[in-house]
């Protein structure tokens, strides 16, 4: 027991002398010369470095953002209806040109030119009317058909769309321009 309470009373003894006693400390500028409490009248305060956080887009400026995807004919919107890192990585591409092919007559997918991050998004189910990604291949889709299932870790929800199958075709139809509308 004896141990134990020495062993205590040493690791507050360092912490105690680590944080508190050498906080106030000043500490040598490059020159090696300690730095003066205050600046000296007639000289301009030094300035701090800032390091002020990255403006990062609200939930709100994400949601309900659209997207749109425009073929040499026609073009289709989405509307983003929820924020996850995979929308915010497929934004930081904008703008961008992708080709879309239809698949196993449920889907209208493209690749984008690269890998869409989506650690820490939700899985997701998509359903008719839903914009996702297919995790294992990458690629985007755009579900025409079929009902939901249950959420898998395969799907990743982007945003919901409202266009016909007339219209999801010409995106087939050549190139792709993908960007954000302001």
């Amino acid at each position: 027991m004896r141990f134990r309470t020495v062993v205590f009373a040493v690791a507050v003894g360092i912490a105690t002398s680590l944080t508190g006693c050498n906080a106030a400390a000043p500490t040598p500028s490059a020159t090696g010369a300690a730095p003066s409490a205050s600046p000296s009248a007639g000289s301009p305060a030094p300035e701090s470095p800032t390091t002020a956080p990255p403006e990062e887009a609200t939930v709100d400026s994400i949601i309900g953002a659209v997207v749109r995807f425009t073929a040499p004919r026609g073009s289709v919107d989405m509307t983003i209806d929820e924020d996850n890192p995979a929308v915010r990585d497929l934004l930081s591409m904008l703008p961008m040109n992708l080709t879309f092919e239809d698949f196993a007559g449920q889907e209208k997918i493209a690749y984008p030119p690269r890998g869409v991050q989506f650690a820490g998004s939700a899985p997701s189910a998509a359903g008719a009317g839903d914009v996702a990604i297919y995790t294992p291949w990458g690629n985007i889709a755009f579900f025409y058909a079929g009902e939901r299932g249950a959420p898998s870790e395969q799907i990743v929800h982007l945003g919901r769309f409202n266009a016909t199958f007339e219209q999801l075709k010409l995106l087939e139809e050549g190139e792709v321009t993908v960007d954000i509308l302001e």
